[in-house]
């Protein structure tokens, strides 16, 4: 887990950082919502490696939680296998022992996973790490890839569409291709608009 002091700014939002974090790494990761306490989204790079962002707003301090995390296939097969043999010597052994194999292999799946997937997690989060402390004006009022308080956090996987243009910063609606204020393209190279060809407000550029 590593905290990371930026400059303070009082008014940038969990909302907000997850926009920012989603056009920086569009296309490379998912950000999504987490439901993990003190974390509001996380930077997932397949099934295994993910880290979860949390941020932390403090009287004279901003600063972002980073924790390297992720679910893989380890710990339940030795859970599933951990609960047949609890019940098949919870009838011979008793329940001090029972409760003794319910340790034995909590830490056995825990350590087999660390090992398995430990160094890719420990990698995404420096690398979530570097860009926190190098972003610099990305947090700051202005920036134009700082969204404002209202813009919709992006919900479908990275890659799909940005949302909010990075040239003029205004809400971006739909999956058009274009930003309907200042004409920049948004879509991704390759990606077909399901809108394509249907009628555009009458102040759309």
């Amino acid at each position: 887990m590593a905290n990371v002091k930026i400059p303070y700014q009082p008014e940038l939002t969990a909302a907000q950082a997850m926009t920012i974090f989603a056009e920086r790494f569009r296309g490379q990761y998912e950000i999504c919502k987490t439901r993990q306490r003190k974390r509001d989204f996380t930077v997932k790079k397949n099934w295994s490696t993910a880290v979860s962002v949390g941020l932390r707003q403090e009287p004279g301090t901003t600063e972002f939680i980073v924790t390297g995390c992720g679910s893989s296939p380890v710990g339940g097969i030795l859970t599933a296998v951990g609960v047949v043999t609890i019940v098949l010597f919870w009838k011979y052994l008793g329940i001090l022992d029972v409760a003794l194999l319910a340790v034995v292999e909590t830490a056995a799946a825990a350590g087999l996973d660390w090992m398995l997937f430990g160094a890719g997690r420990k990698a995404l989060e420096s690398e979530v790490v570097a860009f926190v402390e190098n972003a610099g004006d990305l947090w700051a009022p202005g920036s134009p890839s700082r969204p404002s308080p209202g813009a919709v956090l992006p919900s479908a996987p990275v890659g799909v569409q940005r949302a909010f243009c990075t040239s003029c910063g205004a809400p971006l609606a739909g999956q058009g291709r274009f930003c309907q204020t200042c004409g920049t393209p948004v879509a991704v190279p390759g990606f077909d608009s399901p809108n394509a060809g249907t009628q555009l407000p009458d102040a759309a550029t």
